[in-house]
């Protein structure tokens, strides 16, 4: 070698390694196998999520139900002859127009609505909020109950509502045949007591027209 030359020779390059494939394809199977059997011996993410979940109990937290005000409930009485029913609704600082009364073909719904102005310091400066919650009554009535038969009106703080009675029995005044539930003109004459049935009632007036 030249000793005032500075370049180095380089080896060259090696020839490439040629794998045979089918040679590896044991070895992989092998490893899939131990591989399986390890997997195979470990519980389930599933199971030993499951087992967290009962080892570890947090505390029941206690939410706040809202509470149920008496005043926005019905009070439900009877009238003095005991034909009709009385459901009176406590309205205080409700408006006329924010309450409604609709008829249905076999209930009564009433509606009502509450707005309250509420102040309050925020930022520096004072705020007022409208807060509206809205309520909501179902009465049921009685089968064949028409809209004539349905009163409501405000006394006061509250609104009255007087439908007639479930337990009444409705007979036909005009039709000496006293037929019950008929479709015309009728009035409350018979009522069924507590303690009586239906049936009963039927029973009489059949033996009655007899």
């Amino acid at each position: 070698m030249d000793a005032t030359s500075s370049e180095l020779t380089l080896p060259a390059d090696p020839d490439p390694i040629h794998t045979d494939q089918s040679t590896l394809d044991p070895v992989w199977e092998e490893v899939r196998e131990q591989k399986a059997k390890i997997l195979a011996g470990l519980p389930s993410k599933v199971k030993s999520l499951e087992g967290m979940v009962h080892v570890v109990e947090q505390p029941a937290l206690e939410v706040e139900r809202p509470r149920l005000r008496r005043k926005n409930s019905a009070e439900f009485g009877l009238s003095p002859d005991g034909k009709m029913l009385v459901a009176t609704f406590d309205m205080t600082d409700v408006g006329k127009q924010d309450m409604h009364v609709s008829f249905k073909a076999d209930k009564v719904i009433v509606t009502w609505r509450k707005v309250r102005i509420v102040e309050k310091q925020e930022d520096g400066g004072l705020v007022r909020e409208r807060r509206e919650k809205q309520y909501s009554q179902i009465i049921p009535l009685a089968e064949g109950t028409s809209f004539k038969e349905v009163r409501a009106a405000r006394s006061g703080n509250c609104l009255v509502v007087t439908y007639p009675n479930l337990r009444c029995v409705r007979v036909n005044t005009a039709d000496d045949s006293a037929s019950v539930f008929s479709s015309g003109e009728t009035d409350f004459d018979t009522c069924v007591t507590p303690t009586g049935t239906l049936f009963q009632v039927i029973d009489e007036l059949m033996i009655q027209k007899t």
